[in-house]
């Protein structure tokens, strides 16, 4: 990978964008549209939470379920049911 080279996308983040030389101008000229488009949304969200998409879900909760030892533990060491119990020192000898 070259310096110029952005790094391949993985999970939800997969598109890249070519370099535009011209945007910051491009933007100059639209900055009243994009700050009306930031109230907007920034208004809308306030009234509707975030709603993020499927493939950010799903890639966020695989992130947590591997960064989660003490849940990696869990599913390797116990057998889950409702109406048993363990005292603590019986996992931390495991």
């Amino acid at each position: 990978m070259s310096a110029s080279s952005p790094p391949a996308p993985s999970g939800p983040f997969t598109r890249t964008f070519a370099v535009n030389a011209e945007l910051g101008a491009a933007l100059d000229a639209e900055e009243v549209g994009i700050l009306t488009w930031a109230v907007r949304g920034c208004a809308f969200w306030q009234a509707s939470g975030l709603q993020p998409p499927p493939a950010v879900l799903e890639t966020t909760e695989a992130y947590r379920m591997e960064s989660d030892l003490l849940a990696q533990f869990a599913v390797e060491a116990c057998e889950y049911d409702a109406e048993c119990e363990v005292r603590a020192q019986v996992l931390y000898d495991r």
